[in-house]
């Protein structure tokens, strides 16, 4: 492989992403130089750098109903979005600067601004606007799984959140070319195998 190929893995809290997408740059990293990455490119910094606030702590993993957070208010939302959004289109300098042959994997990417919680007062305007300013991904992919296994494993996220959040990201990323599923169910090791099966690596 000659070119640049990126990947975005995404999908609700507990799907698999992480998991999936740190495999899928062990299992790449044996033929391909491979950039491991999550959520934004970083060449914007964070907003709370900017505005000289104390990042917020993480939730534990793990904690029940954890991600069961507030939609922002949509000034907020939009605020946030236009600014991971540059950061994003900026995106491009990073793709560029990479090799020949390298693989750029992330879990969780700008896609997240379709169909995260936090999210859902966002007009889509605004994310699909800086995507289709930004890189391309070649594959967008999400795991699917039982969203009750998923819950009884990670119970961050309700049942019922879950699968509204597959079905946000069906109905909001289906329009991409580059968008597929997978089915995680059977484990990470065979998505992997399908990840790279469906890219070609």
């Amino acid at each position: 492989m000659n070119r640049v190929c990126y990947i975005v893995v995404l999908g609700p809290d507990g799907s698999g992403k992480t998991t999936i997408a740190d495999r899928l740059a062990e299992s790449l990293s044996k033929n391909y130089s491979v950039h491991r990455m999550n959520f934004a490119f970083g060449i914007m910094p964070s907003i709370s750098r900017v505005l000289g606030r104390a990042p917020r702590q993480a939730v534990p993993e793990g904690k029940l109903d954890a991600g069961m957070v507030r939609p922002l208010r949509p000034a907020k939302a939009v605020l946030l979005g236009i600014w991971y959004g540059i950061d994003h289109v900026l995106g491009h300098i990073t793709v560029r600067r990479a090799k020949p042959g390298e693989v750029i994997v992330f879990a969780r990417s700008y896609h997240d601004f379709l169909y995260q919680r936090a999210y859902l007062k966002l007009p889509c305007v605004v994310p699909r606007l800086f995507l289709a300013l930004g890189p391309k991904p070649d594959l967008v992919v999400t795991p699917l799984r039982d969203p009750v296994v998923i819950n009884e494993g990670k119970p961050e996220l309700t049942i019922d959140e879950i699968t509204e959040q597959y079905d946000r990201i069906t109905s909001r990323l289906s329009s991409y070319s580059y968008f597929s599923e997978i089915d995680a169910n059977v484990g990470a090791e065979y998505a992997v195998k399908k990840i790279r099966e469906r890219i070609g690596l």
